[in-house]
């Protein structure tokens, strides 16, 4: 196997996967039922493998841990339609070069579907898919995606945003991302070395990622929005990004959060808000905005 493919196995711990089949009397009927199957790229192309893979990740989503979200392919699309919206013409142009950047890429459904809804009005489209995931699992089938999709597999990365940026000399024309939810970014509860790493960027201002500020340490939403402008391209760069209404009401007058939110107002960063009814993820009833 390739390094790749081999990264992904690993990430997935395979081998025990199978001991665990194994154990359970079910290793023999699951390779059965797969040598039944017509895999055959003759047979089922990239873009239909792309498909399947993609409901079996929805499938196995709906018992996600909380604060992790699967994000259906209609909300994508409304987020990739906003951000085509407008001074974007020129992404209709032949072989045109477009990079997008998921910073909590998960499963790379986001940048599976952004890839999809691009080349569906402009084949030519050099589209580069670009994405970090702290996850080990999710980070495997991510890889296995970007494979299929003839993506450059190194272009995704299992690291935590929080800690670092993995593509510290690159602008995207795009950032599309649903972080994960009431996650703390310091604290006893916050992962490990993510506090000090945070505070670190903080410290460089605007050099950094987080110069507007920080927020209460107990979301590191509004660190992911700063992350995501850090991120866009001066000139056209463009985000779409789900969040729950913590960034909007969260923190006082004199807060980290109500001086990010200043922040962005007096830059002219936020374009639109738009509500979304609640209900729509697979494993949470959280109101939802983007």
């Amino acid at each position: 196997f390739s390094a790749n493919v081999q990264d992904i196995i690993k990430s997935l711990d395979f081998d025990k996967q199978i001991d665990k089949m194994d154990k359970n009397n079910r290793l023999l009927s699951v390779v059965k039922a797969f040598s039944e199957l017509d895999l055959d790229p003759k047979t089922i192309d990239n873009v239909k493998m792309g498909y399947i893979f993609e409901e079996l990740i929805r499938k196995f989503s709906e018992n996600a841990e909380a604060g992790d979200h699967y994000t259906g392919r209609d909300i994508i699309k409304l987020m990739v339609n906003i951000l085509l919206a407008e001074g974007c013409d020129d992404i209709f142009d032949d072989h045109k070069e477009i990079t997008i950047l998921d910073q909590a890429a998960g499963t790379g459904g986001m940048l599976s579907t952004s890839y999809n809804f691009i080349h569906r009005y402009n084949p030519t489209a050099n589209v580069r898919l670009f994405g970090q995931e702290i996850n080990p699992e999710s980070y495997a089938m991510c890889v296995a995606e970007m494979l299929i999709k003839g993506q450059n597999a190194e272009n995704i990365r299992m690291q935590d945003t929080m800690k670092a940026d993995c593509f510290p000399d690159r602008q995207m024309r795009f950032v599309i991302e649903n972080p994960p939810f009431g996650t703390p970014w310091g604290g006893k509860d916050a992962a490990e070395g993510v506090e000090q790493a945070v505070k670190e960027e903080n410290q460089k201002g605007f050099d950094g990622r987080f110069g507007a500020g920080l927020p209460g340490s107990g979301d590191m939403q509004l660190l992911f929005i700063q992350s995501a402008v850090n991120k866009m391209d001066n000139a056209l760069g463009r985000a779409a990004i789900i969040e729950n209404g913590s960034p909007l009401f969260s923190g006082g007058t004199s807060s980290g959060e109500s001086q990010i939110r200043r922040w962005l107002l007096e830059n002219d960063l936020i374009e639109a808000i738009i509500a979304l009814p609640v209900d729509l993820f697979y494993n949470t009833g959280i109101l939802c905005c983007k």
